[in-house]
């Protein structure tokens, strides 16, 4: 949050640098006040002057609220060395926050959720990022003939079944869960 980092109560985040540096504000200002490249190489590691573009990746944010689709200027961002570090995907891969408690405790609400695109085939109760009408969920799904079991970690949450052969079930398998980041 930028207000803690202007009282002096913490530190920006990378997504908040990005940001400034995609609206043309020089990062090393931010950091290091009017200090010059060499002046900076002196007193930081190479991690910090390697915060730039090309060591980030944009993910698309799968918004709810355009049509439940992905909008491609709205990106979230993450070091690329994080994904290639956890086998990750580098494509096909959207962002999904979470909406309720269905799978806690592993993934909380307002969690973020990364799913693979590509991964859509249904397995034997593996966690999946699908559309419902109107409603973007993440649970474990499991085919059932015509029907899916769907199901959540949180057991206070019934399991039901979805009878997806029904033309007038609005259904979408938006990816496979591959990550996802909580909050403290």
């Amino acid at each position: 949050m930028q207000y803690k980092y202007e009282q002096n109560k913490g530190v920006p985040d990378a997504t908040y640098l990005i940001n400034l540096s995609n609206h043309g504000v020089d990062i090393n200002w931010v950091l290091f006040g009017s200090l010059n490249h060499e002046e900076i190489k002196s007193i930081t590691s190479p991690m910090a002057l390697s915060l730039n573009n090309k060591d980030f990746i944009g993910i698309p944010l799968y918004a709810r609220e355009e049509g439940n689709r992905c909008e491609e200027n709205e990106l979230v961002y993450f070091p690329i060395s994080w994904f290639i570090k956890n086998n990750l995907p580098l494509k096909e891969v959207v962002v999904v926050i979470n909406q309720g408690d269905a799978m806690s405790p592993q993934i909380k609400d307002n969690d973020w959720v990364l799913a693979d695109t590509q991964r859509k085939t249904i397995g034997n109760g593996c966690a999946i990022v699908f559309r419902l009408g109107e409603c973007v969920l993440v649970n474990n799904l499991q085919s059932q003939g015509n029907a899916l079991l769907v199901s959540g970690l949180n057991r206070t949450f019934p399991p039901y079944t979805l009878d997806v052969s029904d033309n007038n079930v609005d259904f979408e398998i938006i990816g496979r869960v591959i990550a996802s980041l909580n909050k403290w």
